[in-house]
């Protein structure tokens, strides 16, 4: 069986108007992002005319529909730790560190509640510190406003 696709609006609607969007999978979809990430991250792309990421939040376009999509449809509340990494790279290729910083802070602040709060998020703590060891994960922001990585040669190792 196909998994159902979902009408994603490509802007925020205005009454009597034709609406632009895409049908898009639920795993293509989550509901809401709690760090703004997603929402800066698609304005700062946008501007650049880049391709957007490719995940969709929902929770702007359908505000009361949240078990619909959560439950019914199977669309992840929140996006994931390799979400996250894959929104920060994106933005770490379109704008300066001090632009981001703030962004950044909260997707951290948002992994660290995350990973304490379950008890077997081994995978995902895995997946981050081997996501940030990498050389081309250049995703944390320093004072020189430069973006790095947690790579061994950069930490003089």
């Amino acid at each position: 069986m196909s998994s159902p696709s979902i009408f994603t609006p490509l802007q925020r609607p205005r009454a009597s108007e034709v609406i632009p969007g895409r049908f898009l999978a639920p795993e293509n979809l989550y509901w809401h992002d709690p760090t703004g990430c997603s929402e800066i991250t698609k304005d700062f792309v946008a501007t650049k005319n880049r391709s957007m990421f490719p995940r969709r939040m929902l929770s702007a376009a359908y505000p009361n529909l949240c078990e619909l999509f959560t439950l019914t449809c199977g669309v992840p509340k929140a996006p994931t730790t390799s979400n996250y990494v894959e929104m920060l790279l994106r933005l770490s290729t379109t704008v300066l560190p001090s632009q981001a910083a703030n962004h950044v802070f909260c997707v951290f602040v948002r992994w660290t509640k995350y990973l304490q709060s379950e008890s077997d998020k081994t995978n995902d703590i895995l997946y981050l510190k081997k996501s940030l060891q990498k050389l081309e994960t250049t995703i944390l922001p320093i004072s020189a406003d430069k973006w790095v990585s947690l790579h061994p040669c950069l930490l003089g190792r």
